[in-house]
């Protein structure tokens, strides 16, 4: 049995079997493909998180890499201590004030906002962010608010809401631009994970859908024989190899993010099993 199975992942005559399996299968098949998909990358992200930011600096952290030895020393003197989720030391901070570090590409602004977010009657300081988009700056500038429990991260792309989780961040201790970016990298690894988890998805369970969808109505004018559920089960087979050549290859070039290339893997080779299966159906 395990023989045949291994030969329906590359010969048409045995794939052809499990037109007619569970649906539920097949379901299972892409999304449990999904999971496994993502594997590699967040891996990579993870245990390598920091090597990603002296090659390929994300979110623009190279603007903390590049902060001056006088940047660091002011921040050094602002003393905040971040411990076990939240700010435990507010330092000698100026509350709601913008502290500027800027170089030739970035503009690197700091701020703090100690409101009280149990209390309904607080809310966040919005001139904090006013104040930062009326600067004006030929390069690249980057925002960080820090509440007690979270900071926000602005870029000029977007922001995001970063938690302090387990990271340990001592103002007093910082020697170098890297101690700031090496533990944004730390706050941004759940954000990482979540596009990580769509990615896959998207790749496995929807694009494949599509591809899937597309090449039966296509073949379906051509006089195919084979209902879509039909044509599913045989994507979900066919599947399984794309999905091993590119979980390989993730392994062996991590920084290549190949998870994205799989569903012209797959449509490839799908589509190869599809005409070569209905080839035989109109043969016999």
């Amino acid at each position: 049995m395990i023989k045949n199975f291994i030969k329906s992942l590359i010969f048409p005559s045995y794939m052809v079997r499990y037109k007619s399996m569970n649906l539920f299968f097949a379901i299972a098949i892409f999304f449990i493909s999904s999971f496994i998909l993502a594997l590699p990358q967040m891996y990579y992200t993870s245990e390598k998180r920091y090597q990603v930011v002296d090659i390929d600096a994300p979110f623009e952290l190279e603007a903390f890499n590049n902060l001056s030895d006088e940047a660091i020393a002011k921040i050094r003197s602002l003393g905040v201590r971040i411990e076990d989720g939240a700010i435990k030391d507010q330092g000698n901070v100026e509350e709601y004030k913008l502290y500027e570090f800027t170089s030739d590409d970035y503009a690197v602004f700091l701020a703090f906002d100690f409101y009280d977010i149990t209390d309904e009657k607080e809310t966040f300081n919005k001139e904090i962010f006013e104040n930062f988009h009326e600067i004006d700056f030929d390069g690249t500038k980057v925002l960080v608010v820090f509440y007690l429990t979270e900071c926000v991260y602005l870029l000029p792309s977007g922001s995001n809401d970063l938690d302090y989780g387990k990271i340990k961040l001592d103002f007093s201790t910082i020697n170098n631009g890297k101690d700031l970016s090496y533990r944004f990298m730390d706050m941004f690894i759940p954000i990482i994970y979540r596009r990580i988890t769509l990615d896959t998805f998207l790749n496995c369970v929807i694009y494949t859908l599509i591809i899937m969808l597309l090449l039966w109505l296509f073949l379906k004018s051509e006089g195919t024989t084979f209902g879509f559920k039909e044509y599913y089960n045989i994507g979900a087979i066919a599947s399984i190899i794309p999905l091993l050549l590119v979980f390989i290859f993730s392994w062996i070039f991590p920084r290549l993010t190949l998870m994205h290339y799989f569903t012209v893997v797959f449509g490839i080779y799908y589509l190869i099993m599809i005409v070569r299966i209905n080839s035989k159906t109109k043969i016999a």
